[in-house]
Formats: structure tokens, C-alpha cells, sequence
């Protein structure tokens, strides 16, 4: 009898102890947008428990993914909270005997509509002389007409120079004065002919900066000052597209993730301009528009992760420009417009980008450059055609030695290769009498050039105090051509007189490529 109240009992205490045994399990799953279903990154998700109050704490990562560990059975509040969303609460039973399903927790914009006001925070700048301007802001300006790039020249300090011209004037310095780059490397043009889109597809750049007089050593060779255009990094939380026509051009662009950490984005754009006009008139006797621009242009970006601490990111742009006679003899009651007319320029880069994290204080980065150019002009039996082959080599080290003080050591340099074909009237015989151009010989002319300069640069930030900074800072340019080395030393001071206002002091040396005193090229040669 004894025995069997023993065997009792030790069921009794052992049934006690399975029932008030603790469990717990992990709790995998994903944060998204409702409606577009866009991951949410590094959003803070909470798990809280409804009686002790007890609070689980996860990170959403890439893809919006988390896991919650160790979640014992209980009532729980899921509880999110992110700016620009509706808070996001929802009561969970946590049960680790039941099997477990993958969690989708999806957030609510906390508005929908068209007309928002988006207030931007202060966004962190290397030089305080670069008016840096978001795309979406830039498209917002009178004038832009969707173009981001377009906007900038909303800026105070910037002028076009004519009303049909692509060429932009900084501080009233000349148009040639102003130098164009994309990701940091020059271009010889953003925008196609007389100004009327750029060559980026507004949704694959990501900001639009602008140096006007007083900027950095990081750039040089440009006396008035630089737009410089920055693409975006491709999205990777699904595939998207759209296509576009207006009254000009009409275009496409895809984007989307490649591979487990890569993206990319695919656009082109083509105007049409020419050849609705040149069906439309073909058989028109008294047709008097003679010219029409014809643009096209594509971008690509790809962009990926080797490892945890770099970055590799390539972009590839190609424009091209062409403005010719819709027909052979345009206006037949006009004798005097007759032959074939047509310019054309266009040009591409092809731009590899590699950026590696030593640690928090140490970063490399390395970028390239490779691209042509194309200039050609036909005017009857006058013909005028450049060819350029040029590469850019950038490279930076930047380093934080103190909280106080941070400097950036790096080079840019620039190589080009051209070859030029000239035919022209001669206008003198062998006699030495004059001849008219109608009725003169013609001389064809072929020239190589080439034209190399490289540069160093140092970029120093002390801060004196919580108020006052100074960046000591020195470029030197060597132009190979001219065999001539120029220093730029440029100064500045900033002081901050409170979180909203601070007042800056620059001044610099700043050099273009010079002339050489001899040169080679046609209107320099007296044979020709």
C-alpha cells in the first residue's frame, strides 16, 4: 500500500512539473509595406508581453527579415513604431507546442495623398560650398519639367548662355569654365542639344550637386565651377518599370535586385521629333523648317557587395545628339539651301567603382573612367569630325585620426587621345590670287593630339572647438602637355555661430589646362 501511494505521489509531482515547465521557440519573419510590399530595413520590432510586460527586441535586416529568440508561451503585443507609418500593434499567442508558421507583419503609410509637404533633414556634406540638391526636390523647381538636372539651374549663381543653349554659366565666368562629372568623373556634356533633357533618366540619379567659386581640392581644371551628377543605388526589394511618351521622346527603365547582394538598373530614352516632321512634310513644296533635333540615350548601374566591408558599383551612360535637314533640298524656292547639313556629337562612359572599409576611422575608394567622344559636322563638301578616346583615374584614402581632426589624401588624373579630319576651301591658288570659296580647291587635313594631366590633392579637417573648424587644403596640377606644375592652396574657416547657422571663409588658387605656345592642330598650322 505504501508503495503504491509512492507511485502516486511522483506522478502527481511530475505532472506538476510538465505543466509549469517553461517553453520557448524562435520566431522568424519579415517587415513589409502594405500595399507595395517593400522591405523595411533596420526597423526596431518589438515583442511584449501582455501581463509582466516583458519586452523582446529584434532589428529587421535585408529583405526586412528578423527572428525574435528565445520567446517563451504567453499573450503577446507585437508593437512598431517608424516614422511615416501608422503605429503597428497586433496580439499574438505564443504556443512552442503548436507547430510554427513564417510571419509577415506589414505597416501602413500614415498618408496616401498627392500633394505632401516633405520636410528634408540636414544633409551631411564634405564642403559647405557644395549646394547639394535631392532628385526630388530638384523636380519640384519651376522649369525642371521632370528633368533633375534641369532644376539646378534654378540655383542663385547660375545662367544659361543663350535661350537655346545646353552650356551653363557659374558666377558670370565663361561656359567653358564650367566642368561637368558624373560620379566624380568629367563628361563633356549633361545635357543634350540646346539644353532640352539631360542625358540621365531622372529616376536613376540620386543627387545633383553644385560647386560654384571656393570648392575643395577634390576637383580642379575648372576655373568657374562643377556640376557634378550622382546615380542612385538600384532598389532591391522587388522588380520595377515604367515607360513613358510625351510630346519629344518616349522611354523605359527597369530596375530591381541581381543575384543574392546585387541590383541594377536598365533605362533608355529616344526622341522623335524629326521623324514625325520628316513624314508629316516630306511632299510639302512650302515647307520652311528645315532642321530638327533627333537625341537618344541609355544608362545602366549595377551595383553589389563582395564582402561585408566593400562596395562595387559600375555605371555605363551613352548620349548621342544629331541635328540635320529633314530633307535633301529643303525649300525649293529657295536656291541658296541646298546639300546635305547635319551635326552630330554624342559620347560614352563607362565608370567601375570600388569602395573598402579598413574599419569606422579608414576608407578607400577607387574609381574609373573609360569612355569616347564623337564631334562630326558636315556642310556640303565641308567636313569637320574629332574623335577623342579619354580616361579618368580617381582615387581617395580617408582617415579620422581624432574626433578632431580627419584628412583625405587622394589623385586625380585625366588622359585624352584625339584625332581630328578637316575639309575645307582653299582660298588661294597656287598663284597666290584669291579664289572664291564656291569655286576653290578643297584640302583635307588629319591632326593627332594628345593631352595628359595629373594631380594630388590633401584635404584637411581640424576642429579647433565645438564652434570653430579649419581645413588647410592643396592640390597640384601637372599638365604633361606643357610640362607645367601649378599648387593651389585653398583656405577655409567655418564657424558655427548656433545649430542652424554658421558663417564660412574660403579662397584658393584654381588652374585650367593652358595653351601650349606652339601647337599643331589646323588653325595653328600657316601650310594649311
Amino acid at each position: 500500500m505504501t508503495s503504491c501511494r509512492v507511485k502516486i505521489l511522483f506522478f502527481i509531482v511530475l505532472s506538476f512539473f510538465v505543466s509549469t515547465r517553461s517553453y520557448a521557440l524562435d520566431i522568424d519573419g519579415s517587415l513589409l509595406e502594405r500595399g507595395t510590399r517593400k522591405p523595411l530595413e533596420d526597423v526596431s520590432v518589438y515583442l511584449i508581453h501582455k501581463y509582466n510586460k516583458k519586452i523582446l527586441k529584434t532589428v529587421t535586416g535585408v529583405g526586412g527579415d528578423f527572428i525574435v529568440k528565445d520567446v517563451p508561451d504567453g499573450v503577446y503585443l507585437w508593437t512598431i513604431n517608424l516614422t511615416g507609418y501608422l503605429k503597428y500593434e497586433k496580439r499574438v499567442v505564443v504556443n512552442s507546442r503548436s507547430s510554427q508558421e513564417y510571419v509577415d507583419l506589414y505597416l501602413e503609410k500614415d498618408s496616401y495623398l498627392t500633394f505632401e509637404t516633405t520636410v528634408y533633414g540636414k544633409r551631411i556634406k564634405r564642403d559647405d560650398n557644395t549646394q547639394s540638391e535631392k532628385v526630388e526636390e530638384l523636380m519640384q523647381q519651376p522649369g525642371a519639367a521632370g528633368d533633375p538636372i534641369k532644376g539646378i539651374k534654378n540655383l542663385p549663381g547660375i545662367a544659361r548662355s543663350n535661350s537655346f543653349s545646353s552650356r551653363v554659366i557659374i558666377q558670370g565666368s565663361g561656359p567653358q569654365n564650367t566642368k561637368y562629372t558624373i560620379d566624380g568623373h568629367e563628361v563633356p556634356l549633361v545635357f543634350h542639344f540646346g539644353g532640352l533633357s539631360s542625358v540621365f533618366f531622372p529616376d536613376s540619379i540620386d543627387r545633383v550637386d553644385y560647386l560654384s567659386a571656393g570648392y575643395g581640392p577634390e576637383y580642379g581644371r575648372a576655373t568657374g565651377g562643377l556640376i557634378g551628377v550622382w546615380t542612385k543605388k538600384p532598389k532591391t526589394d522587388r522588380l520595377h518599370g515604367l515607360v513613358f511618351v510625351d510630346l519629344l521622346n518616349t522611354g523605359a527603365l527597369i530596375e530591381g535586385p541581381l543575384g543574392k547582394e546585387g541590383s541594377f538598373l536598365l533605362s533608355a530614352r529616344q526622341s522623335y521629333v524629326g521623324k514625325i516632321l520628316e513624314g508629316v512634310f516630306k511632299n510639302n513644296e512650302s515647307f520652311n523648317f528645315t532642321l530638327a533635333p533627333t537625341f537618344n540615350d541609355i544608362n545602366f548601374i549595377y551595383q553589389n557587395k563582395p564582402t561585408e566591408n566593400s562596395e562595387f558599383k559600375l555605371v555605363s551612360v551613352a548620349s548621342s545628339d544629331t541635328l540635320k535637314f529633314l530633307l535633301s533640298e529643303p525649300v525649293k524656292t529657295d536656291p541658296s539651301v541646298r546639300g546635305e547639313f547635319e551635326t552630330k556629337t554624342a559620347f560614352f562612359r563607362l565608370i567601375p567603382q570600388f569602395t573598402y572599409k579598413h574599419s569606422k576611422e579608414s576608407i578607400s575608394r577607387f574609381s574609373l573612367g573609360i569612355g569616347k567622344e564623337w564631334l562630326k559636322f558636315v556642310n556640303g563638301k565641308n567636313y569637320f569630325y574629332i574623335g577623342a578616346v579619354s580616361m579618368t583615374v580617381r582615387g581617395e584614402h580617408e582617415r579620422k585620426f581624432s574626433p578632431k581632426f580627419k584628412s583625405f589624401l587622394g589623385f586625380d588624373n585625366d588622359y585624352g587621345w584625339a584625332r581630328v579630319n578637316i575639309v575645307l576651301p582653299s582660298r588661294f591658288s597656287g598663284g597666290g590670287v584669291s579664289n572664291p570659296i564656291s569655286v576653290g580647291d578643297y584640302r583635307s587635313v588629319n591632326v593627332d593630339a594628345k593631352n595628359h594631366s595629373t594631380a594630388i590633392y590633401l584635404r584637411n579637417e581640424y576642429k579647433l572647438n565645438n564652434r570653430f573648424t579649419l581645413m588647410p587644403n592643396l592640390r597640384a596640377d601637372y599638365f604633361v602637355t606643357t610640362k607645367e606644375l601649378y599648387g593651389s592652396p585653398r583656405l577655409a574657416m567655418r564657424y558655427k555661430w548656433d545649430k542652424s547657422f554658421f558663417s564660412r571663409l574660403g579662397f584658393g588658387l584654381y588652374f585650367q589646362p593652358p595653351q601650349p605656345e606652339k601647337t599643331d592642330s589646323v588653325f595653328g598650322n600657316p601650310d594649311v
